[in-house]
């Protein structure tokens, strides 16, 4: 395995015009286009309502089925001054995300602030009437640095309702508008479930139920993982080297079902929906070895950044195997499934294991997820990015999406 963190940020920077960024999405979610990069193959477009004809028949989708919280509110001071809190990570009364939003009136989050300069003391106050009801809520910065209290009227409201009235759908920061009526629809998956990501898992949006339709009447089989997609998605790589870049850590949930499958499709090919699904079954491999290695408990995991290649760089389980133990390690501790966080960084030199085939956006310059996508396809990112700019393809979260294969 060679290791990556000597390679220059640099070399993973090109130029995007700010009009290739798509500002909404197409008209309906299928309709986007869909450029084809595979092996040695000359780089081709379609449409997405036909990705089922570029897939084999067998094969396995896994989809992550986060859902968008409206993890952006906005509270004006009596001086007229606009502060906006950004909810990142739930810190009391408990740090599982599931759990945070059940939670009545009295909580702790880590946040961003912006225009935190203007709230240097005091509460801050928002009403809204929802049907008979006026609900209140405060909000209050705590002694330490980004945490941030909130308590609410009526208090048995639980904070999932509290950040529905209040919140709003946080945009990706390039996508230079406010969010509207349109965006509460279409900046989620059509099979979104559990709450907790601040930022869609762009690569979803496409799907919609005739898509999936057409999937099953060719063979072709879909399961559902978890990962919570964190702002730190957002963060460029601003190091010289990438070695030096801290990848975010986000939490991550695989059922027991979706082992279960890829099993049985390890030989069909298997295809990640985006650069989220990509990475968590990526560190499910690495789990499998870990269970084999009697280094993993029930215990929700932490998977580290670099240690796929400090400590696994000789391993000699195939990915079947490494599923079989990790069922066997579910079986053994009566477990449903893993649930943890992961802080894997793929980049150039990573030897994917789990993935064949990868469905994916076009992410921006200088990212790790254009990263990921150049350990998957090497440098062909480069020509197929020329490729999407010189055909008109729409970028970024409501722009158009890729098929890469090796």
């Amino acid at each position: 395995m060679q290791d990556p963190r000597q390679l220059l940020s640099e070399e993973f920077v090109y130029d995007l015009p700010v009009a290739k960024i798509a500002l909404y999405p197409a008209g309906h979610r299928e309709e986007s286009k869909l450029l084809i990069c595979r092996g040695n193959e000359e780089i081709s477009a379609s449409e997405f309502s036909s990705i089922a004809h570029y897939l084999p028949e067998s094969g396995l989708l896994v989809l992550n089925n986060t859902r968008v919280l409206h993890a952006r509110m906005v509270f004006n001071k009596p001086s007229g001054a606009r502060i906006e809190i950004f909810c990142l990570q739930p810190v009391s009364p408990v740090h599982d995300i599931q759990l945070a939003f059940a939670q009545t009136s009295g909580v702790v989050w880590q946040c961003m602030t912006g225009n935190a300069r203007r709230w240097k003391e005091g509460s801050l106050t928002s009403e809204k009437q929802i049907g008979e009801d006026k609900v209140k809520l405060t909000v209050t910065r705590t002694n330490i640095a980004g945490e941030i209290e909130f308590t609410w009227e009526p208090q048995q409201l639980r904070f999932e309702e509290i950040v529905g009235i209040f919140g709003e759908i946080p945009l990706p920061p390039y996508i230079e508008r406010n969010s509207d009526s349109s965006d509460l629809e279409r900046y989620q998956t059509v099979f979104a479930e559990p709450l907790g990501s601040v930022a869609a898992p762009t690569a979803g949006l496409h799907f919609t139920a005739g898509v999936f339709e057409k999937l099953k009447a060719k063979g072709i089989d879909h399961q559902f993982l978890t990962l919570h997609v964190g702002a730190g998605t957002f963060k460029p790589l601003n190091s010289k080297f990438i070695g030096e870049h801290e990848m975010h850590a986000e939490e991550v949930f695989i059922g027991k079902e979706l082992i279960q499958a890829l099993v049985k499709k390890c030989d069909s090919g298997i295809f990640a929906v985006g650069t989220t699904s990509m990475r968590t079954l990526e560190t499910l491999y690495w789990l499998g070895l870990k269970a084999n290695n009697r280094e993993l408990s029930p215990e929700p995991f932490v998977f580290n950044q670099w240690e796929a290649y400090d400590k696994f760089a000789q391993n000699t389980l195939s990915r079947k195997e490494s599923l079989t133990v990790l069922l066997d390690f579910l079986e053994t501790n009566n477990m449903k499934g893993l649930r943890g966080n992961t802080r894997l960084m793929i980049a150039p030199g990573y030897p994917v294991k789990m993935v064949d085939g990868l469905i994916t956006n076009f992410h921006q310059p200088g990212s790790t997820l254009l990263l990921l996508v150049s350990a998957f396809i090497g440098n062909r990112w480069k020509e197929a990015y020329s490729y999407a700019l010189e055909h008109n393809f729409r970028f970024l979260s409501y722009g158009d999406a890729c098929l890469f294969q090796p």
